[in-house]
């Protein structure tokens, strides 16, 4: 039943992604738009799973601490995955950022947790990885190469979504933890803590930057174009901005809320890795099925990899 669960949570994680896209697209890439992006998902997530446990909220220290380091691991990621992909390929940062998600806490369920690693996991295992190699050796015409500081935050980001894995898999199988639906609360609420004080500085040395910039005078109005012309488009777009975070607080949350339901009974050494198969999967199937986003041979070995290595890790 719990494999079950984490293949609902890939679906959810995969489709997350339609919705951040969307959002990219009204609201663009930048810093502020991002971090906007993690305040406003966030407050939406807890809002949602306060609603659904019917504004009962149990509290414990351990999981306080436990969500507010994944809440500032998420938000510090975020900023951090923003720098990273403007100074390389986006197929290196993929590769880091969901390699660390799968093989950070697998090494923590072997070693710490004297998970029990059979033939069938070994062999996913290097498939997976493989498949996550594939998109780097593929040929490109534009691709960026990167510099050291590049690989550098490619590590970092390793390292923190990892930890963000293993912190999941720590509080639910804790003594001291909260519920998983209060625990989501927290997480999300913590997140849009964090968040709010960064976009508000981001916001804040925008405005300073966009202040010295020259202004065209409109005739007989003391408005000016930069006035008028931007604000205008700005608040037809705020509605579906906020639209595509309320769709995507839904996915990702129910798709969290699920995960960490997984890892409460499964070894982290067989779920981290599914999510991971599962979210390759699903995410590439979508983008084909709703934006056209034929996938090439190599993604196309790449998916028949990923669902053998995934369907390896469940035997």
């Amino acid at each position: 039943m719990y494999y079950i669960v984490l293949g609902i949570a890939s679906l959810l994680f995969g489709s997350q992604f339609m919705a951040m896209k969307a959002y990219e697209k009204t609201s663009g890439q930048s810093l502020k738009a991002s971090v906007a992006f993690s305040c406003l998902a966030g407050a939406f997530s807890a809002v949602i799973f306060l609603v659904v446990g019917k504004f009962r909220l149990s509290f414990s220290l351990f999981s306080f601490v436990i969500a507010s380091l994944s809440a500032l691991g998420g938000v510090a990621g975020n900023i951090i995955g923003i720098k990273t992909l403007s100074m390389g390929d986006i197929a290196v940062y993929s590769l880091f950022l969901m390699l660390g998600g799968m093989m950070v806490p697998y090494v923590y369920g072997v070693l710490f947790l004297k998970e029990h690693i059979g033939v069938w996991n070994g062999i996913g295992l290097v498939l997976l990885t493989a498949a996550l190699v594939l998109p780097v050796f593929e040929r490109k015409k534009e691709k960026k190469k990167g510099n050291a500081l590049f690989y550098v935050f490619c590590c970092v980001l390793f390292l923190l979504n990892g930890g963000l894995s293993t912190l999941a898999k720590i509080h639910q199988i804790g003594a001291q933890a909260v519920p998983t639906l209060d625990f989501t609360v927290l997480i999300y609420g913590m997140q849009t803590l964090f968040a709010l004080p960064t976009w508000g500085i981001v916001a804040l040395v925008s405005r300073k930057k966009q202040a010295g910039m020259p202004r065209i005078p409109v005739p007989d109005d003391t408005t000016t174009v930069a006035d008028t012309v931007p604000a205008a488009r700005s608040n037809k777009k705020i509605p579906i901005a906020l639209l595509c975070a309320l769709v995507y607080a839904a996915l990702n949350g129910s798709a969290t809320f699920l995960n960490n339901t997984g890892a409460k009974h499964l070894p982290a050494s067989a779920q981290f890795p599914i999510i991971t198969g599962g979210t390759l999967v699903f995410s590439a199937l979508l983008g084909w099925l709703i934006y056209k986003e034929k996938p090439t041979r190599m993604q196309f070995v790449r998916l028949v990899v990923a669902v053998t290595a995934t369907v390896l890790f469940i035997l």
